[in-house]
């Protein structure tokens, strides 16, 4: 009895203390578009579902290619013309850290 009732103490503490690491952030792609000085996009981000979006904001330690991470993020309500025949949505980043 003893033994059911540390584990059951154990369990609800795990339970209780375990935050969800991606709590309200968005799975994303950091993909590197082409230069921007000569007709590419910059650094876009490509979200889990394909959807790809522009970010004004990027920070530099974020600016690689292919790394993944956790955005928060709200959209401009514009659209990039590095793609005049699909445009981007530009968004801005409030939040954003690796995803691991």
């Amino acid at each position: 009895m003893r033994y059911l009732l540390t584990v059951a103490a154990f369990l609800m503490l795990s339970i209780t203390s375990c935050k969800k690491y991606d709590d309200g952030f968005t799975h994303a792609l950091v993909i590197y578009g082409g230069d921007l000085t000569v007709n590419g996009c910059g650094y876009l981000l490509r979200l889990s579902d394909g959807t790809m979006l522009k970010p004004i904001n990027l920070a530099s330690n974020f600016a690689q290619d292919s790394l993944g991470v956790l955005i928060k993020y709200n959209t401009t309500g514009e659209q990039t013309n590095c793609v005049p025949q699909n445009p981007y949505d530009k968004v801005n980043i409030n939040e954003i850290k690796r995803d691991q």
